[in-house]
């Protein structure tokens, strides 16, 4: 099975999910809208981030399983009491 590997920049704003082989071929983009916790329910921006991270999958025709490695940064993910959301999902 092919792997691949993501990123994921998640602002206030919007958030872009990058997925690569593992030689950098870039295989797929997808944008969404704010997957920070700041300013909005937990649930929205958790919504945002699988709902992005989901549309780059579907563009690639791959699944979670083939990802061996991933990089996110998401505004506010630092703060401790949103740190344990994120590391649920």
């Amino acid at each position: 099975m092919k792997k691949y590997l993501m990123g994921v920049d998640g602002g206030g704003t919007k958030t872009d999910v990058l997925l690569c082989t593992l030689e950098g071929q870039i295989v797929a983009k997808a944008s969404g809208g704010s997957s920070s916790m700041a300013g909005q329910l937990p649930e929205k921006a958790m919504r945002e981030l699988k709902n992005t991270i989901c549309a780059a999958f579907s563009s690639a025709g791959i699944d979670a399983s083939q990802v061996a490695g991933y990089y996110a940064g998401v505004s506010g993910a630092g703060l401790p009491k949103h740190q344990v959301l994120y590391r649920s999902f």
